[in-house]
């Protein structure tokens, strides 16, 4: 929750429009991220990357301009819940996610603790990832698991000022709920 909260005030200053396509072909696009958070460069880059697998059996995309979040990789996932495998590459770390594990995605690190600028390399496929490149898995699919039941099933303990931040960030974007809203949703076709 420590590290939502810092991404979540990092949001008050997000400019969707800042990024953009530096170079495309049918299988690679750049994107400069603008030190946008890396929650939302890196998901347009997986739906870029996606996009392009569907259309021609593999996309590859690649950021810069970026921060290295720890939660880049969670991409993977979503992207194998929708049937393509996707590999995401940042800092010293890679996820994988194959639709046929039906699982969180395998997480590794590169254990020789070499600097690597900071990018978002995305590689979106029809046919499944092997991957042996020297990084070592640091939670497979069955831990992510484990500790999410874990903390479902005996909660987490939560710093209070860390709650506090995050329960005023949500109710700036909290909509009443009404009769209207019900019906219609919320937003400009309300």
């Amino acid at each position: 929750l420590k590290r939502l909260l810092v991404e979540m005030e990092r949001f008050e200053e997000v400019r969707l429009d800042a990024i953009q396509i530096v170079s495309e072909s049918p299988h690679l696009t750049i994107l400069n991220g603008a030190n946008q958070p890396d929650l939302l460069s890196a998901r347009v880059a997986a739906d870029l990357a996606y996009d392009k697998a569907c259309m021609s059996g593999m996309g590859v995309v690649e950021v810069i301009n970026c921060q290295g979040n720890p939660w880049v990789g969670q991409n993977a996932y979503q992207i194998a819940m929708r049937g393509t495998s996707c590999m995401i590459d940042w800092g010293n770390q890679i996820a994988i996610a194959d639709p046929d594990d039906h699982e969180h995605p395998r997480l590794m690190e590169d254990s020789s603790n070499t600097e690597k600028p900071h990018h978002i390399f995305i590689i979106c496929s029809k046919s499944s990832f092997q991957i042996d490149m020297g990084y070592s898995e640091i939670r497979s699919p069955k831990q992510i698991q484990t500790d999410w039941n874990e903390a479902i099933h005996h909660g987490v303990e939560v710093d209070p000022e860390i709650w506090k931040r995050l329960m005023e960030i949500s109710s700036e974007v909290l909509v009443e709920s009404t009769e209207r809203s019900r019906l219609k949703g919320t937003g400009e076709q309300a």
